[in-house]
């Protein structure tokens, strides 16, 4: 089983730096909400991943004035166990991303089911199985639910489950 995060950086969540928001940064260290559904998810779906090594993509944010629908989080393109994505997720905000918009999962679905799709093939030159989990970490609607069904249908034949929250 391999597990994949990706996260929203858009506007619509509010201000990292203020108390209340999704992304907030307290100074005591405590979790914020993003933080917590990863913790408490790929938590329970880490048990199941041999490797424990996790792609974390973001989407919905500026970098050089462009918004970025799929973009990778951290220094690596695998975070190692909980921890790690937690390391990346932080580690995104000191890449001087801008929170932007609009709330597009048209790339990431399809980045993750590129690798999805990879994974197997791989697996299966070897006599094995991959499957692949993408959770989807965001503040609410999506921005075009049509091009997102659209995808989902386009990503059905590869081995990849999508579970969404927000």
């Amino acid at each position: 089983l391999n597990v994949g995060v990706a996260i929203d950086f858009t506007g619509s969540n509010g201000d990292p730096r203020k108390p209340g928001t999704l992304h907030y940064r307290n100074p005591d260290g405590s979790l914020n909400d993003y933080e917590k559904a990863i913790t408490a998810i790929v938590g329970v779906l880490a048990k199941y991943d041999s490797d424990q090594m996790y792609p974390v993509w973001g989407f919905g944010a500026k970098y050089g004035g462009v918004v970025r629908h799929c973009f990778q989080c951290g220094s690596s393109p695998e975070a190692h166990g909980v921890q790690g994505i937690i390391d990346a997720y932080r580690q995104t905000f000191k890449s001087g991303l801008t929170m932007s918009g609009p709330t597009v999962f048209t790339e990431v679905l399809q980045t993750a089911a590129t690798k999805a799709q990879s994974s197997q093939d791989a697996a299966k030159a070897q006599g094995k199985q991959s499957y692949t989990i993408l959770l989807i970490l965001t503040d609410g609607a999506v921005t075009d639910p049509a091009a997102t069904a659209q995808m989902l249908r386009q990503v059905s034949t590869t081995p990849l489950s999508v579970v969404i929250v927000g």
